[in-house]
């Protein structure tokens, strides 16, 4: 699953998402980390987008839109750190995709009516699903709303954990210790983050084909790193 800037901006442009990417660049105070930053944002709405389009669209039909926006937000105004619980990170970054649809004057303002409160809706429930550590998604609107609603669940953060796959992982080990472990001893810090990488599991087809068997290469790239630096 190769990511172009091209690409993702063919996405951005066929979902009408300009409005949206504005937004964000002008109020995501986040956007700059080294690694929950807009960058991740796009990346994770990119590559969900890639994996409905392989694993889904042939059978449920084009990928649905409040999925890509729950990408784009879901690690709005990301504290860097700052809050250990998560609940802290998931709660702003849905405040900040609130904010998002009710301004927005397209499809997806409350304005419209139920159907787009629904979308509103579901688009927050997205976001909450992501917090980490990841938790079953309970009952809801969205859910019993929108049938594709858990498949979307699953594919977002799938996205979200293949982060962890790309071809610069070294950077974004460093950029991960910058945010959350600044404090912690790096062999410790290492041993850890082989330790999670080793724990994720994912859901769709898509990623474990195209994530799952670059994990082992990671791990063992990272070992090397560790034995290269005395950090392991």
């Amino acid at each position: 699953m190769k990511r172009r800037f091209g690409e993702l901006l063919s996405v951005l442009e066929e979902y009408n998402l300009g409005a949206c990417v504005k937004f964000l660049l002008e109020h995501n105070a986040a956007q700059a980390l080294p690694y929950h930053g807009l960058a991740h944002c796009f990346q994770v709405a990119y590559t969900s987008y890639l994996i409905w389009t392989e694993g889904y669209s042939a059978k449920l039909g084009p990928c649905p839109k409040y999925l890509l926006i729950a990408a784009l937000f879901h690690d709005f105004n990301h504290s860097g750190g700052f809050h250990v619980d998560d609940n802290r990170n998931v709660d702003a970054a849905i405040d900040g995709a609130y904010k998002f649809l009710l301004e927005d004057n397209c499809e997806t303002t409350g304005a419209l009516g139920d159907k787009a409160m629904v979308f509103e809706y579901t688009v927050l429930e997205l976001i909450r699903a992501t917090k980490y550590p990841l938790e079953p998604v309970s009952e809801s609107k969205a859910k019993s709303a929108f049938p594709h609603f858990m498949i979307c669940v699953d594919i977002l953060c799938d996205a979200d954990m293949m982060r962890h796959t790309n071809a610069l992982m070294l950077g974004d080990v460093i950029g991960i210790k910058n945010e959350l472990f600044k404090r912690t001893p790096w062999p410790e810090y290492m041993q850890a983050t082989i330790e999670f990488l080793q724990g994720i599991n994912y859901r769709t087809a898509p990623a474990k084909l195209h994530g799952g068997k670059r994990l082992e290469e990671i791990i063992d790239n990272l070992k090397r790193f560790g034995k290269l630096t005395n950090t392991l």
